[in-house]
């Protein structure tokens, strides 16, 4: 990963933890998981390079569902705990 301007920790059903980044100088961000503490991190899929995270909040009755917020972007939804994701509405 480049130099990280700006994180937000996101955490939620531990032991998952979700950063997300904005690298310096880029409009490059990332939704990176982790379910070990930080030992290592899986960077999610099918989000936009260019949105920024600004929330992630999980289904109160599928613990593996989750909807993140990216600005101008929307929303999207995951199904399998933050691995990958969708664009909902479209």
């Amino acid at each position: 990963f480049g130099v990280v301007a700006l994180a937000t920790v996101l955490h939620l059903q531990p032991p998952a933890l979700f950063v997300a980044t904005v690298e310096y100088g880029s409009q490059r961000s990332r939704l990176l998981r982790t379910d070990d503490g930080g030992r290592t991190w899986l960077e999610a899929r099918g989000l936009p390079a260019t949105g920024r995270v600004s929330g992630v909040a999980q289904w109160p009755r599928q613990p593996g569902r989750l909807i993140a917020a990216l600005g101008v972007d929307g929303l999207y939804r995951s199904d399998d705990a933050g691995i990958s994701w969708r664009p909902v509405d479209r």
